[in-house]
């Protein structure tokens, strides 16, 4: 049968565990999901027949061991052309799009299209390119994510976007992707950067900070099995930590530091600079470090995280020399025993271009966590 959405199979929650089991270990066996998701061998068969019934998993059986008596075990896992997710990336600095299978491998992605000025342009410019992302790979439906940078009202309805991106119509645009494909998940999130991580194996069942250094600088908070709103939906506000009259670590905060045009300071750009030890780029890494390392503190004392995520727009280098100078320990009472400090980690998806690998992880999460995130 051709899926149109994950959420339209009905799936119980433990069906769906042993879903995200599958996707993040290929090739597991019954025995092994049973052990390892705390459940009995008859109801991870059970949940499996369920998923084949949809044409999700194929199975195969293993090679047998030297001296191995009996039948090798059956190893399974998801049918990765089963079905995909479509994400979309869409800001002032242009539009993109990605098509992620089932299992995550990356199978279709845009450039980055300039986006169009005019609001029924923006719209028809989005509605057009999904149709193209779902031609290529030769599907009529998906589940689609959007990346939004806005806060979400407790109804998850886009409530406030920022004021860099406020010209670009999200509710619009969510509205007639809705209305165009209706029997598929689309689904919003300001959360995208956090979700990518948290459906990975080896973050399930951490609680994950995520900071967002790009337009500005966010915060993302994932706790174990769900994310983590808030009371108004706007937990992770961690830029209110930072006076707005103080350094920001953002990309036009680095633009005005370096005098330079905001559009210049690409990936590539600032790891050039980097490698070639500019001074005034490692003294502004130096400086905001020195800032980020008392609002990170408190997200350590308030929070109390274990992993501490590093993402948005600068490279992979610059994050690195960020992590190598904040300083966790700022709020640390001498006479006290500290808090354990979280991992520090670096994003493996940084850059606008990568932004819509991330939005495609929404719809997923939304599916593997029962809940509109």
């Amino acid at each position: 049968m051709a899926i149109k959405s994950l959420n339209s199979l009905g799936l119980s929650p433990t069906e769906r565990q042993v879903f995200m089991c599958l996707r993040n270990r290929p090739g597991a066996t019954r025995v092994s999901m049973a052990r390892d998701l705390g459940l009995s061998k008859p109801t991870v068969t059970r949940a499996i027949t369920k998923l084949t019934s949809f044409g999700l998993v194929t199975e195969s059986r293993t090679k047998p061991e030297a001296g191995q008596l009996g039948q090798p075990e059956i190893a399974i896992e998801l049918d990765a052309d089963a079905f995909r997710f479509l994400g979309l990336s869409i800001s002032d600095y242009g539009i993109n799009a990605a098509m992620i299978a089932l299992n995550g491998q990356i199978i279709w992605q845009s450039e980055i299209l300039p986006l169009r000025t005019d609001e029924s342009g923006i719209i028809a410019q989005v509605t057009a390119l999904t149709a193209t992302a779902m031609q290529s790979v030769e599907v009529d439906y998906c589940d689609i994510g959007i990346v939004v940078p806005a806060l979400f009202s407790g109804r998850d309805d886009i409530y406030e976007v920022t004021p860099t991106h406020k010209n670009i119509p999200y509710k619009e645009i969510v509205e007639a992707l809705r209305k165009i494909y209706d029997q598929a998940n689309v689904v919003a999130s300001s959360r995208a950067g956090v979700l990518h991580h948290a459906i990975q194996e080896e973050h399930a069942g951490h609680v994950l900070f995520y900071l967002n250094l790009a337009e500005g600088i966010g915060g993302q908070i994932f706790d174990r099995d769900r994310p983590f709103v808030g009371g108004y939906n706007m937990a992770g506000n961690i830029g209110a930590l930072i006076p707005e009259t103080g350094p920001r670590p953002s990309l036009p905060d680095l633009a005005n530091y370096l005098d330079q045009p905001r559009h210049a300071l690409t990936l590539s750009y600032l790891d050039r600079m980097l490698m070639a030890e500019d001074a005034r780029l490692l003294r502004w890494i130096e400086e905001r470090a020195d800032g980020l390392s008392y609002a990170l503190s408190a997200v350590v004392q308030l929070i109390n995280p274990d992993r501490l995520i590093l993402g948005g727009d600068l490279p992979s280098s610059v994050l690195h020399q960020f992590k190598e100078r904040i300083d966790l320990t700022r709020y640390d009472t001498q006479g006290r025993r500290p808090l354990r400090k979280p991992d520090v980690i670096v994003s493996d998806l940084l850059g606008e271009t990568n932004r819509s690998i991330a939005a495609a992880a929404v719809p997923l999460a939304d599916f593997a966590f029962h809940k509109n995130i």
